[in-house]
């Protein structure tokens, strides 16, 4: 709700989340990409938007590793994940969800 997303919406898209995630509940970069395509279907993803959308929900993550990997070299590097929460956080504000305004409408309203 403090989102800004409509709860049936954000029903559906936690169900379209679990399709897409790992055995831990937890998405990869594979299955942001399957989720992206399966709730924006009429939409054009390009590969780079991806990624940087990608890098834009895993950034927080990514830098706490690189900063525990300077302390422990030894550390083994796992692909980033994120859980519904951190999607459900970067969708709410994310491009993807910013409809152009329709033919003939007002772009001041």
């Amino acid at each position: 709700k403090e989102l800004g997303i409509d709860e049936t919406q954000l029903t559906d898209i936690q169900g379209e989340f679990q399709k897409c995630t790992e055995s831990n509940s937890k998405l990869g970069y594979k299955g942001f990409a399957r989720l992206l395509k399966a709730i924006a279907p009429s939409r054009t993803l390009a590969e780079s938007d991806l990624r940087a959308w990608w890098t834009q929900i895993v950034a927080e993550e990514l830098e706490r590793r690189l900063s525990v990997a300077s302390k422990d070299s030894g550390m083994r590097s796992a692909q980033p994940q994120c859980d519904f929460e951190q999607f459900a956080v970067w969708y709410a504000s994310c491009e993807l969800r910013v409809r152009p305004p329709a033919e003939g409408s007002p772009s001041g309203a």
